[in-house]
């Protein structure tokens, strides 16, 4: 019996585990809502960021089969997130951006071991195709492929 009730429990665990990682998906970067100081902007509009368990390769974040790659996320309201000081980029050019008010965002941070890169913050929405991501004090807006 006790044996059964470990296996009931743990299964109950796992699908959260699977589900628990928002970002795995393949993007495409729209637009610019602010340029970066490192990017210009046309190498990066039409291009795509894939991200799955295994790899994740694209114009920002690259992680080969196998390397170390690392995912955690934290959730936040919308008045959490805009008041954050972190996020303060965000807050002065709240105007152009669409972020839905009543939708949880999800700010994922991923890092490689094999090459030492980190790829944060993606901002991601709960039942939403869009995501943002912040590089070198330019803001970018990605859609779900």
């Amino acid at each position: 019996m006790r044996k059964i009730l470990t296996i009931i429990f743990f299964s109950l665990l796992i699908p959260n585990s699977i589900n628990a990682n928002p970002i795995k998906a393949n993007w495409v970067v729209k637009k610019a809502i602010v340029s970066s100081v490192f990017l210009k902007t046309e190498d990066t509009i039409g291009k795509e960021q894939f991200f799955s368990r295994e790899k994740s390769e694209g114009v920002f974040f690259n992680c080969p089969f196998g390397a170390g790659e690392v995912s955690s996320y934290t959730t936040y309201n919308y008045d959490e997130f805009i008041n954050n000081k972190q996020f303060k980029i965000f807050k002065q050019n709240i105007k152009k951006l669409n972020f839905p008010i009543n939708n949880k965002i999800y700010v994922e941070k991923l890092t490689c071991a094999d090459n030492k890169s980190v790829l944060y913050p993606f901002i991601q929405f709960e039942n939403s195709d869009i995501a943002f991501y912040e590089f070198g004090l330019g803001i970018y807006q990605l859609n779900k492929k």
